[in-house]
């Protein structure tokens, strides 16, 4: 397989009073703010860019759900948010990323809201209030695990850099 081009998209959803789900992306940054090393803005999301030897590029997200999608539909699906692109590495092989990728949605789930509300407490307080569910990731956790980190759980993007 020739390479592919990998890179990590830090994502800042602005909040805004007619969608109110932004809510999350403010809570998000509240908790991410402290130990942030984007230096252009406190993201609340973060996908991964896959560009082909052919030059399609798909993006890998967690949401509520698991997303592979092409990258203009991505693009289209929110034109407020605030993006960078960073570089991304990892010690799993490019073969294993992108099986994980394309295998994810019957592996694995999206976040829910107790894994937010613990991320939160786990921070702040050093401690979590509901139990963990393994086949569930946010964001962060989602990237963390890709490129092979030891430790993905509760992952931050100081640790995605």
């Amino acid at each position: 397989m020739d390479a592919l081009k990998l890179e990590i998209i830090f994502i800042k959803n602005p909040w805004k009073w007619n969608k109110p789900l932004t809510y999350l992306s403010w809570i998000i940054r509240q908790v991410t703010s402290k130990q942030n090393v984007i230096k252009e803005f406190v993201p609340n999301h973060a996908a991964l860019k896959i560009t082909f030897p052919d030059g399609s590029v798909r993006v890998s997200d967690f949401q509520s759900h698991y997303k592979y999608r092409t990258y203009n539909l991505w693009i289209s699906e929110d034109t407020n948010r605030i993006i960078v692109v960073k570089p991304f590495t990892s010690v799993l092989s490019s073969e294993n990323i992108l099986y994980l990728v394309e295998n994810a949605t019957s592996l694995y789930k999206g976040y829910e809201h107790k894994k937010l509300v613990n991320y939160l407490t786990l921070l702040k307080l050093n401690f979590k209030i509901f139990k963990d569910n393994p086949n569930r990731m946010v964001c962060f956790e989602w990237i963390g695990f890709l490129k092979g980190l030891d430790e993905n759980n509760y992952s931050l993007p100081k640790d995605l850099i």
